[in-house]
């Protein structure tokens, strides 16, 4: 892999189940951003698309004093996803648990994806699943966000994988 490429991807990762996790300096899981290089409509529509992680910029999990209350009001939404464990989501909220972000928001490198990956890998059990439950699951919480999702930006995070 040209290093350049290496950089902007951030192939730092060890191996998980099926997943390669990344990690950052203090040994955080973190949930990169994408970058979708062709297919940006046409995903929308059920086409293919193609894109890459970029790990420059990323979401992870971390405790603060006060609890966010966007986690709180997402929580009721995502009442119907069941593969999420809305009890301990919940009760993590409410101990300070929050996610932080360097993904820019509004440039369509899949800010609300790395947040829907990071929530369903650290409150679902989808390790063995089939990938194609998991886009979906993923598709279900990213729902929250805007509307819509194919699942497919938060598969890249989630899975730190090109598609």
């Amino acid at each position: 892999m040209p290093a350049w490429l290496s950089y902007f991807i951030g192939q730092h990762g060890k191996e998980n189940s099926n997943f390669n996790v990344l990690k950052n300096q203090f040994n955080h899981t973190i949930y990169p951003a994408k970058i979708l290089l062709a297919g940006e409509f046409t995903v929308l529509q059920g086409g293919e698309a193609l894109a890459i992680p970029l790990g420059k910029f990323y979401s992870k999990w971390v405790q603060r004093d006060i609890p966010d209350q966007r986690l709180e009001t997402l929580i009721n939404y995502l009442s119907n996803v069941k593969v999420i464990d809305l009890s301990r989501f919940a009760d993590d909220v409410k101990n300070g648990w929050q996610i932080e972000s360097s993904i820019p928001s509004g440039y369509g490198l899949g800010s609300s994806g790395a947040v829907s990956a990071a929530i369903l890998d650290r409150y679902g059990d989808m390790k063995n699943e089939e990938l194609i439950n998991v886009k979906n699951a993923l598709a279900a919480i990213e729902n929250a966000f805007h509307g819509t999702s194919s699942g497919f930006d938060p598969l890249i995070s989630y899975t730190n994988s090109g598609f």
